[in-house]
Formats: C-alpha cells, sequence, structure tokens
C-alpha cells in the first residue's frame, strides 16, 4: 500500500537490505503473497534511478549524493540494478543480506535470470573475496568489499555479521 511504483507511492527500498528475506519468510508463514511480492519489489527497485536516496534527500532539504559522495552507491547496493550486479560491491553485511533475499525471491517466484544473478554474485564472493577462513570484507573503511583478490592478511576485517549473511 506504501510503496510502488505509482506516482501517489514511496518509490524506494531500505537502505540496509535484510527486509527482503524477512518478507519472504513472513510469506511462508502466513501464505500471504503480499509479502512476496513487497520483497520483489524492493529487489527490483534498488539501483535504479533516480536514485532513491537523491529523491529522500531533495525531499528532507539536503544535497543530493552528498552523503554518497565519499562511499559511493554501491556502498548500499543501489550502484546499479540487481540485475546487472555480478560482483559483491559496498558493505559486506548489507550485501550479502540483499543477495540471500534476492536468492529467495528467485526461488519462490522461479526467476531463472536472477538465479543466475545469484550464482554469479556466490562465485565472485567465495572464489575471489572470501578468505581461507571464510571471512569477507576485507576493508575496515565501510566494512566493505574491495577488489577481486585483495585479501590483506594484517588488516582483514571480515565482520562476523558478514560471514552469518553469508549463511543464510
Amino acid at each position: 500500500e506504501v510503496f510502488g511504483t505509482e506516482p501517489e507511492k514511496m518509490q524506494g527500498y531500505p537502505g540496509h537490505p535484510e527486509i527482503e528475506l524477512a518478507l519472504v519468510r513472513l510469506y511462508h508463514v502466513t501464505g500471504e503473497e503480499k509479502y512476496l511480492k513487497l520483497s520483489k519489489y524492493f529487489v527490483e527497485q534498488r539501483g535504479q534511478k533516480p536514485h532513491w536516496y537523491d529523491i529522500e534527500a531533495e525531499r528532507r532539504g539536503n544535497v543530493p549524493r552528498y552523503y554518497f559522495a565519499d562511499i559511493g552507491y554501491n556502498y548500499s547496493q543501489a550502484h546499479l540494478p540487481v540485475r546487472q550486479q555480478v560482483t559483491a560491491e559496498g558493505h559486506s553485511v548489507r550485501a550479502l543480506y540483499l543477495f540471500s533475499g534476492v536468492a529467495d525471491v528467485a526461488m519462490e517466484t522461479g526467476d531463472e535470470e536472477l538465479l543466475e544473478i545469484c550464482r554469479k554474485l556466490w562465485d565472485n564472493v567465495t572464489q575471489r573475496r572470501m578468505y581461507i577462513t571464510g571471512g569477507v570484507g576485507s576493508e575496515h573503511y565501510g566494512e566493505r568489499f574491495t577488489f577481486d583478490y585483495d585479501l590483506p592478511n594484517d588488516r582483514a576485517y571480515t565482520e562476523t555479521c558478514a560471514s552469518i549473511a553469508l549463511v543464510f
């Protein structure tokens, strides 16, 4: 009722992904299609332009992109639509919760394209951005992924929450 692409609705998505997978679980418990539909909506809207964060900033009277000028839209996986993302970018916990939600939506809806995106993202994380210990998210600044094979042992951040998110 609140979110949607219609002019009278909010066209946004959560800043910290996690609700997507929770909504799919709520759909499982209640059987109410509206929860799966909302989760799918959040997945599909992320990264669309104009950026939701810019719209919200303007609405509050702030300068759009001020916050993201330093860390980038990839910090919250809004740099590209989900269907175009093939590498894990930005905040590692946010990314992995989002990818878990995307996988849940893909499985429930039978969306093969989303499943393939999930496979590519999984491969990128596990083959190029994961420490031998299973830790992910190598950079302390932004608690984030950086680039393929950037896995320094002397400053590994590898937040526990990111590893937990990977399990989902």
